[in-house]
């Protein structure tokens, strides 16, 4: 099955869970363990950041999405149906921040078996 239509198959029937991102130290921050045999697919995400900093998302050590140069009490939101971006199999969904400032926000996600 394609990528796009296990997206499609799972995004209605898939129990997404909310969780609050609060980091505020410089470096990778792990938010969801991987799951062998599971992707984790991220369906929103809202970050504000205190200070100046790029923020990067990762499947383990590489990184799947950023390079988002935010300033000083910036931040976005992003939502999809079919995934913004997903983790590896059995790989965690990590953070990574440039600077030791506040990280506030949210993402909803789900563990989804390939």
């Amino acid at each position: 099955m394609s990528d796009f239509a296990l997206r499609q198959a799972h995004r209605k029937t898939v129990d997404a869970t909310y969780l609050v991102v609060d980091e505020n130290t410089s470096g990778d921050h792990t938010l969801v363990t991987g799951v062998s045999g599971s992707t984790i697919i991220v369906y929103s995400m809202f970050l504000v950041v205190g200070a100046a900093q790029t923020i990067l998302w990762k499947s383990g050590s590489t990184t799947i999405l950023g390079g988002a140069a935010l300033a000083t009490n910036g931040g976005y939101h992003v939502e999809s149906d079919f995934g913004i971006t997903e983790a590896a199999d059995g790989e965690d969904l990590v953070i990574n921040n440039s600077a030791a400032a506040q990280v506030g926000g949210g993402i909803t996600f789900a563990i989804v078996k390939i």
